[in-house]
């Protein structure tokens, strides 16, 4: 279990860090991995808005269309693992966590670039 920033321990952060220490100590291993889940969803929310996480993608346009034009049959989900972790920095989360995201809101990196 990584607490490295950007990661899952981002939701819990606004929790204060004695309550993360003491879910670390007591909860049981099968929730433990539903409250990691839930702490990733509510930092993803907050930090990354819908509106934020289309700019972002917009704005690197030229490179997925560089990209789509090497790769033609590159797919949707390899594309969005590479964008998410291209711009996963602008947000001060992971690469999973956008890729959360953009399921969560039903985007397509290679729709918006079109």
């Amino acid at each position: 279990m990584g607490l490295g920033p950007g990661g899952w321990a981002s939701g819990f952060f606004f929790l204060g860090g004695d309550f993360l220490e003491a879910m670390l100590d007591e909860m049981p291993p099968d929730l433990w991995s539903r409250a990691e889940f839930q702490a990733s969803e509510f930092a993803g929310r907050l930090l990354v808005p819908r509106k934020q996480l289309i700019d972002a993608i917009t704005s690197i346009k030229p490179l997925i269309c560089r990209a789509l034009a090497a790769s033609p049959d590159l797919e949707d989900q390899a594309l969005n693992l590479a964008v998410a972790r291209k711009i996963a920095i602008q947000f001060n989360v992971s690469g999973d966590v956008l890729i959360r995201r953009l399921t969560s809101e039903g985007l397509n990196c290679k729709e918006l670039a079109q």
